[in-house]
């Protein structure tokens, strides 16, 4: 099981088994689909930085406004005004997508390099530099936005309630196949338990890294506002 993002100097360690590693290299893979469409040539995460100017500029196509929840999440509207917002989007849509391309690049391949080895119960550190840890935890968001919008997750609340739901999945034991039946839902029971675990796990490495990043703040003085200097 993962160990949330603790400070040691100026750098922020985290440690995940080798599944979860890939798990979420293959998450943050999905989302670059997402973000570069269904008739796009994706780029392999494990092929490098230099992958990304090509990735780039396959993501050079017109702005439209996205049809799918997941990633309307991802480039919402600038106002509820559709002309205005139609007119935002067209100018600042391609810079957008370009940057949580390479923020989720940058994840996949800290999770895919140096690539796992062992046992797939041990821990392997992640060592994240202050300085990049606010663009990883970006991403993490990111992917998190995605997989909400698939469980259906509109608020803590709901959150909090899968959250419940797999700890009481994990104390009960998982069933035999002859316990569950084999009825037409079994499959997607199981798919969802999937991505509600990815979905709680990159909640606490994303919650574990901001926490991280609000203990380096400097403090403000006593009776100063933030809006006084």
């Amino acid at each position: 099981m993962a160990r949330g993002f603790v400070r040691r100097g100026e750098d922020f360690v985290a440690a995940l088994t080798p599944p979860e590693r890939v798990v979420i290299a293959q998450l943050a893979g999905d989302v670059i689909e997402l973000l570069a469409g269904d008739d796009e040539e994706l780029v392999d995460p494990a092929d490098g930085p230099g992958s990304i100017a090509a990735m780039l500029e396959a993501l050079d196509r017109p702005v439209r406004r996205p049809s799918d929840p997941a990633l309307m999440l991802l480039l919402p509207d600038a106002t509820t005004d559709p002309e205005l917002a139609d007119e935002f989007r067209r100018f600042t849509e391609d810079e957008l997508r370009h940057r949580k391309v390479q923020r989720l690049l940058d994840l996949a391949n800290r999770m895919l390099a140096p690539e796992p080895e062992g046992d797939a119960h041990d821990l392997h550190e992640l060592v994240v530099a202050s300085e990049d840890a606010a663009e990883l935890a970006a991403a993490m968001t990111d992917v998190r936005l995605v997989l909400a919008s698939r469980l259906g997750i509109g608020d803590d609340a709901q959150a909090e309630q899968l959250y419940r739901d797999l700890m009481s999945d994990d104390e009960a034991g998982t069933d035999t196949e002859d316990e569950r039946g084999s009825g037409p839902d079994d499959g997607s029971e199981a798919v969802r338990r999937f991505v509600g675990a990815a979905f709680t796990l990159l909640g606490a490495l994303q919650e574990s890294l901001t926490d991280c990043l609000i203990e380096g703040l400097p403090a403000r003085p006593r009776g100063q506002s933030p809006t006084n200097g």
